[in-house]
């Protein structure tokens, strides 16, 4: 496990993608081992560098706006705890948010910025049998250079003498060898230099703005390095908010222990590459606010462990594959705001945990199928902003853990069905932008604090 990073809430993220990373996260969060979550506290205490200032700082730090979320299993800021299977808690009723509005489906392709080449350099990286904890503080100082250190937020604690134990958002093991480096909202900018790939020790990395609290400050630009294919004992890699560009690399398909992997709000662009077909380990792949283009690979369908799967906000087109279907363990998938088309394979019947279900923001067609009535866990359904067709099925009824339901800026027609009367701890009800008539269930009239688009019966 790795040490909490501290909150930072200078800027909030939009409330569309605060939703979506929140929700990830918990969904991560509650398949974690009770004793994971434990060891948290005891990670957090071993910064040896806090002193009574920077921990009454951390106290008045003001907290980001927590996202709406279906789970109720507590879990720090951007913990990201690296999550074992287990059985997911029940959920709590949770606060209605503000509405959540996917404007359009035909948003222009926004330009792909150019991403600089990387000079030529030699060769740093070392065997792994040639490491230590002497060329872990080379590698260490060489990020510290490459980033603009002398400008970090409590950069102080680097570099000298010091223990590099001791040194902010760094922990070591017996050894004195790197395992975790933690470096959130920390105002780095510049590149990762490649010694970054003589950390071979390390377990945790995390460089970039704070998920859940978009941080400007944090610009980290280039290439993401190559050299971290040599990292094969991570668990969890997070370079968020930050500026990187080009390709993701084929050499993240090395690091086969990774059980997290958020690359969110960057420049990334290219297309998903089948190298982290490798990753079967993952639990989460995060891969939201970029540039991607290409076709959802199918090859995703073998990530069995996968609980949860964020691809929105990117340019994807083609159809969604059905053998999405596999991952029985999926607890949110989040594929809105692409340029996906066609029907929604029935295969996705099969994901019976999902609590989160973002399809909007496409260009889908045909009927919204009756089977989604099936899928009884969920809380959150979002298909706003397609081009479905045909009348809203009565089966919807089912969903009655629903708290979310967005089927506006479609083509749908018909009355709305009575049936949704059933869904009593339904928050936010949008239907606007279709042909249906009707009204919705008065029953729902206390329960509903947003709706759009239609109005209650009498």
């Amino acid at each position: 496990m790795s040490p909490t990073p501290k909150r930072n809430s200078r800027i909030t993220l939009p409330r569309f993608f605060l939703l979506m990373f929140g929700l990830a996260l918990l969904i991560s969060a509650a398949s974690c081992g009770a004793e994971e979550l434990a060891e948290w506290p005891e990670r957090t205490n071993r910064q040896p560098t806090a002193t009574t200032e920077q921990a009454a700082e951390a106290a008045t730090t003001p907290e980001p706006t927590p996202s709406p979320t279906p789970m109720s299993t507590p879990v720090p800021t951007a913990a990201l705890a690296t999550p074992t299977p287990t059985a997911t808690p029940e959920p709590t009723e949770s606060p209605a948010p503000a509405a959540i509005i996917i404007e359009s489906t035909a948003t222009p392709t926004p330009t792909v910025p150019p991403c600089p080449n990387r000079q030529a350099a030699p060769n740093l990286l070392l065997p792994p049998e040639e490491t230590s904890a002497e060329t872990d503080r080379e590698a260490l100082a060489a990020i510290f250079d490459a980033t603009n250190g002398e400008s970090w937020d409590r950069s102080g604690t680097w570099l000298g003498s010091t223990p590099v134990g001791e040194w902010w958002g760094v922990t070591t093991d017996d050894d004195g060898r790197v395992v975790d480096l933690w470096l959130p909202g920390r105002q780095l900018s510049g590149e990762i230099p490649p010694e970054m790939g003589n950390l071979t020790n390390l377990q945790s990395l995390f460089l970039g703005g704070v998920p859940l609290a978009y941080d400007a400050s944090d610009r980290l630009s280039g290439r993401i390095p190559r050299e971290l294919g040599n990292l094969t004992n991570l668990h969890t890699l997070i370079l968020t908010n930050n500026q990187f560009c080009g390709e993701i690399p084929p050499e993240l398909g090395n690091l086969t222990s990774l059980r997290e992997l958020h690359l969110v709000f960057n420049q990334l662009s290219g297309e998903i590459p089948p190298e982290l077909g490798n990753l079967t380990n993952l639990h989460v792949l995060n891969l939201v606010g970029n540039h991607l283009s290409g076709e959802i690979p199918p090859w995703l369908g073998n990530l069995t462990d996968l609980h949860v799967l964020e691809l929105a906000n990117n340019q994807l087109h083609g159809e969604i594959p059905p053998r999405l279907g596999n991952l029985t363990n999926l607890g949110a998938l989040f594929l809105a705001t692409n340029q996906l088309s066609g029907e929604i394979p029935s295969e996705l019947n099969n994901l019976v945990e999902l609590r989160s279900l973002w399809l909007g923001g496409n260009q889908l067609d045909g009927e919204i199928p009756p089977w989604l009535g099936n899928l009884t866990n969920l809380r959150e359904l979002f298909l706003g902003s397609n081009q479905l067709s045909g009348e809203i099925p009565p089966e919807l009824g089912n969903l009655t853990n629903l708290h979310w339901l967005e089927l506006d800026n479609n083509q749908l027609s018909g009355e709305i069905p009575p049936e949704l009367g059933r869904l009593t701890k339904l928050s936010t009800l949008a239907l606007g932008g279709n042909q249906l008539s009707g009204c919705v269930p008065a029953i729902l009239r206390n329960a509903v604090t947003t709706l759009r688009g239609a109005e209650f019966c009498p």
